[in-house]
């Protein structure tokens, strides 16, 4: 069954007042997506690194839907009518399709393990990708993927977002997961993690659109 899209608000207002809208998605984008950097600068959390960087994409997607309402209008004062679009999914897609250099760019899903005492090998499902698994070596420690480039990313999208944002149900174990949960096994501790230089190259991305529009 597909989503059911909420429907946008009609607004009645001015020209100048859709510009000045305009101007607050972008201060509002850059806002956000500077906080993604400082957090991921700190070694803050990957997935809310993420998250404030899918919402900056959507204020950006935001101003680019006011825009092309006004921009073959001819007048530049007086009243107009509008959609405001209280779609994410819209929003976001207008945004990141506006990231030229981000085109069919997806982040890659790592494993991080920090303790392993394990003597033989063992494998982890990647919680956002079920039946997909990574195989840890006994005794090994470090950043491990399934080395495969498909399955071992994943598409940037507002359902990414939620995932690492919200506690969910897990079919899989029959439990109630926390986003970016430590695995701890009386052999292993690790944790699911998105790449921190695919985050990074979204991040600077997004800036340089924010910062300088049009260039």
């Amino acid at each position: 069954m597909a989503k059911k899209r909420p429907k946008p608000e009609m607004i009645s207002t001015t020209v100048t007042e859709v510009e000045r809208g305009i101007a607050l998605c972008r201060e509002n984008a850059l806002r956000l997506v500077r906080n993604a950097d400082v957090l991921l600068k700190n070694n803050g959390s990957d997935g809310l690194a993420y998250v404030l960087w899918s919402l900056a994409v959507e204020e950006h997607g935001k101003g680019i839907l006011l825009r092309r309402q006004i921009t073959n209008d001819g007048t530049t004062n007086g009243k107009c009518l509008v959609e405001f679009s209280k779609d994410h999914y819209e929003k976001f897609e207008t945004g990141l399709a506006d990231l030229k250099t981000l085109k069919q760019t997806k982040f890659e899903r790592l494993l991080r393990v920090k303790a392993n005492t394990g003597q033989r090998s063992t494998t982890i499902e990647d919680p956002l990708r079920p039946g997909t698994v990574v195989s840890v070596g006994a005794a090994t420690t470090g950043l491990f993927s399934d080395g495969l480039d498909e399955a071992a990313s994943v598409d940037p999208t507002v359902d990414l977002r939620f995932h690492l944002l919200y506690v969910a149900w897990q079919q899989s174990t029959m439990r109630f997961v926390r986003p970016g949960e430590t695995i701890r096994r009386p052999e292993l501790t690790a944790r699911w993690e998105l790449n921190e230089d695919d985050l990074k190259l979204a991040i600077s991305a997004l800036r340089a659109e924010v910062e300088n529009p049009g260039e």
